[in-house]
C-alpha cells in the first residue's frame, strides 16, 4: 500500500479504517527529515500551527503531534493529496491515519489515543 493513490472517498474510507486498525503497512518515507521550527500540534490545546503545516506541506518533511499516551508524526503524501500521521505508542509504530484535513487527524488521533 506505501505510495498508493487514494481514487475515490470509499477508498479512502477502507484504507482508513484498515490505517486505525493497524492493519497497513504504510509508513513515512525514511528520507523524509524533521521539520526544525515549531511542532504542528500537541494535546495540550488542540491548535494547528498554520505556519508549521504550510511549511511541510509538499515537502520531504515531517512534524511532530505530541500527546499524553502517543507522538505522531505527520506528514504530507503527495501521491494521495492527504495528510498522514504515524502514530508512535511507547516507542512502537501502532498505525498510520490518513485524513483529508489536519482537525481530521487531531480528531481520529485523539480519539482512539487519548486527548489530554
Amino acid at each position: 500500500m506505501k505510495n498508493k493513490e487514494i481514487s475515490n472517498t470509499n477508498e479512502t474510507e477502507a484504507l482508513n479504517k484498515a490505517l486505525v486498525n493497524g492493519n497497513s503497512n504504510l509508513r513515512m518515507p525514511e528520507h523524509f527529515e524533521e521539520f526544525d521550527g515549531e511542532e504542528l500540534m500537541s494535546n495540550f490545546d488542540g491548535q494547528i500551527v498554520e505556519a508549521t503545516a504550510k511549511a511541510i506541506k509538499g515537502k520531504e518533511l515531517f512534524s511532530r503531534y505530541a500527546g499524553w499516551n502517543f507522538n505522531g508524526k505527520v506528514w504530507w503524501d503527495a501521491n494521495s493529496s492527504k495528510w498522514c500521521c504515524e502514530v508512535w505508542c511507547y516507542r512502537s509504530w501502532s498505525a498510520t491515519i490518513i485524513e483529508d484535513e489536519l482537525t481530521d487527524i487531531r480528531d481520529s488521533v485523539s480519539e482512539r489515543w487519548g486527548a489530554a
